[in-house]
């Protein structure tokens, strides 16, 4: 439970629509039996959010900011 409430169990989706792993605890002197731990993976929706229009002169340079072009999940 320690590695779990200091970050330390990470699980890394590598492309599949579902995934997961077997695990077991113990406390040095016993083991419980074999859990599973399955995972079930969300499509992820990107989407472009345009706000201002961006102006630019001839010859000038225009840094385009969040403000002109933005993308949320």
């Amino acid at each position: 439970q320690a590695h779990v409430n200091k970050g330390e169990v990470v699980f890394l989706h590598e492309g599949e629509e579902s995934g997961g792993f077997s695990f077991t605890v113990t406390d040095g002197e016993h083991t419980s039996p074999l859990y599973p731990f399955v995972v079930t993976v969300r499509p992820l929706t990107i989407t472009i959010v345009t706000k201002e229009e961006l102006v630019v002169f001839p010859g000038t340079r225009q840094p385009i900011t969040r403000a002109n072009l933005a993308a949320k999940t």
